[in-house]
C-alpha cells in the first residue's frame, strides 16, 4: 500500500468517524451505512435513514479546506454528478476544520459541509443540521498551514504586498524585494491563491481581500507572546528620542539575504509608540522598540538602558527575523515636549506591524489596532 493510499485511507477513516458522531446525535436518523469508492471514485458514499427515508450522501473528504480547493472540488463534483443523471446523492465536503468562509461556499453552491470539530451544515431531508462552533472561540494554537504562511520569511512577502494591495506582483519580484528565496515567495503566492486572498492578473497576483490577510494574520500573530525585555533609562522625552537616532545611525548595517543591500535601521518604534506617530489614540506608557537580538547590546549602550522588573520605561521586542525593520519608516512625528517633527535616525515599523504588534496587546492594544486600521490603513486601500 503505497503513503498516498495510507493517507487517503486515514483521511476518509477520520471523515466517517466525524460523520457518525454527527449523525448519531440526531434522533430522526435511526441508521448510517457507510461504502468507500473504489478506483477514480474516492468518495464515501453514505445512505443514512432519515424520519423513515433514505438519504443518500456523496462526501468528499478533503485534507485542507482552503476556499479556493473547496470551489474546485465542488465544480468537479457537481459536474461529474450531472453527468450521471441517476445519482440523487447530496454532496458533502469534509475536513479536519472548515472555516466560516469555506462553509458559505458550500452553502452557496447548494452543498453540504461538515468537520472533524463538529461544525455541520446538512441538508437530510427531513431534518436540516446546523451546528457552528466557530462564534466566540480563539483556539490556542493556530492551525499549521497558518503558522506557515505568517511565519518570519513568509511575512516578508506580507508585508509588502499590504503596504501596496493594488499591486501586481511577480513571483520574482516578491523574492527579490523581501530577500528570500523563489520557492518560498511561489509558497506564499500558492497560499493566497487557496484562500482567495490573492488573484491572478495576467500572471502576477495581486491581494483580492486584504482585510481577511489582515485578520487572520493578526489573529495568528495574537496567539504568539513576543520575546521581550524590560529596561529602564534616566532619559527622556527629546533626549531619549536623540539618542535612539543617534545609536541608529551609528549601529545601521545592511540587510541580510539575498534581498538588496540597502541599510535598514537596528531598532525602531514599535506598538505604542509607534501608533503614536502613525495615528495617536493610546498614550504610551514607556518607549517600544523593536530589535533583533544582535541590536540589544547597541541599544543598551546608546540609551543608557538598565534591566528592570519593576517600573521599566523601555519595553524592548526582540525579533526573530529582521523583516520588520526592513519595511521601516521614518518617523513623521515625535509627540515629545518641545519636539514637533521627527527625529533624525529614529524609524517607526510600517502601519501593517504596528496594528500586528498592536493586536498582541490585548486590551487597549486592540482598541489602538482598530483605530489604527480604520483612520489610517484600510482608507489607503483602494476600493473592491
Amino acid at each position: 500500500m503505497t503513503a498516498t493510499t495510507t493517507d487517503l485511507t486515514g483521511l476518509r477513516a477520520r471523515a466517517t468517524t466525524a460523520l457518525r458522531a454527527l449523525l448519531r446525535d440526531c434522533p430522526r436518523v435511526t441508521s448510517l451505512d457507510v461504502v468507500y469508492g473504489e478506483g477514480v471514485d474516492d468518495a464515501i458514499h453514505a445512505r443514512a435513514t432519515v424520519a423513515g427515508a433514505s438519504k443518500h450522501l456523496r462526501c468528499i473528504a478533503l485534507r485542507t479546506a482552503e476556499p479556493r480547493i473547496v470551489r474546485q472540488t465542488i465544480d468537479r463534483e457537481l459536474a461529474g454528478m450531472r453527468q450521471r443523471a441517476a445519482d440523487a446523492a447530496g454532496l458533502v465536503i469534509l475536513a479536519p476544520f472548515i472555516s466560516a468562509e469555506a462553509a458559505a461556499i458550500c452553502r452557496d453552491a447548494g452543498v453540504g459541509s461538515a468537520d472533524f470539530e463538529g461544525n455541520a451544515a446538512l441538508d437530510l431531508g427531513a431534518v436540516l443540521l446546523v451546528i457552528d462552533r466557530r462564534a466566540g472561540r480563539r483556539p490556542r494554537r493556530a492551525p499549521r498551514e497558518m503558522v506557515s504562511l505568517f511565519a518570519p520569511k513568509s511575512a516578508r512577502v506580507l508585508r509588502l504586498m499590504l503596504a501596496n494591495p493594488g499591486l501586481p506582483w511577480l513571483v520574482t519580484e516578491m523574492a527579490r524585494q523581501a530577500g528570500i528565496s523563489l520557492g518560498h515567495a511561489s509558497n506564499v503566492r500558492t497560499a493566497l491563491l487557496d484562500r482567495e486572498w490573492g488573484c491572478l492578473e495576467g500572471g502576477r497576483i495581486r491581494l483580492a481581500r486584504p482585510r481577511a490577510l489582515l485578520e487572520a494574520w493578526g489573529h495568528v500573530h495574537r496567539l504568539r507572546r513576543p520575546k521581550r525585555q524590560r529596561f529602564h533609562t534616566l532619559l527622556h522625552g527629546t533626549e531619549l528620542m536623540t539618542a535612539l537616532g543617534a545609536a541608529s545611525r551609528v549601529s545601521a548595517a545592511p540587510a541580510t539575504g539575498d534581498a538588496a543591500d540597502t541599510p535598514h535601521p537596528p531598532f525602531v518604534l514599535s506598538s505604542f509608540s509607534a501608533a503614536d506617530d502613525i495615528a495617536p489614540y493610546v498614550p504610551p506608557q514607556g518607549l517600544y522598540v523593536s530589535t533583533t537580538a544582535a541590536g540589544v547590546d547597541a541599544l543598551r549602550s546608546g540609551l543608557g538602558l538598565e534591566p528592570s522588573a519593576r517600573g521599566p520605561n523601555v519595553i524592548v521586542t526582540v525579533l526573530r527575523d529582521d523583516g520588520a525593520l526592513r519595511d521601516a519608516v521614518p518617523t513623521g512625528r515625535i509627540r515629545s515636549p518641545g519636539d514637533p517633527g521627527g527625529v533624525p535616525g529614529v524609524s517607526r515599523t510600517s502601519a501593517v506591524q504596528t496594528w500586528l504588534d498592536l493586536m498582541q496587546e490585548g486590551g487597549r492594544g486592540e482598541e489602538a489596532a482598530q483605530h489604527l486600521l480604520d483612520t489610517f490603513i484600510a482608507p489607503r486601500w483602494p476600493r473592491a
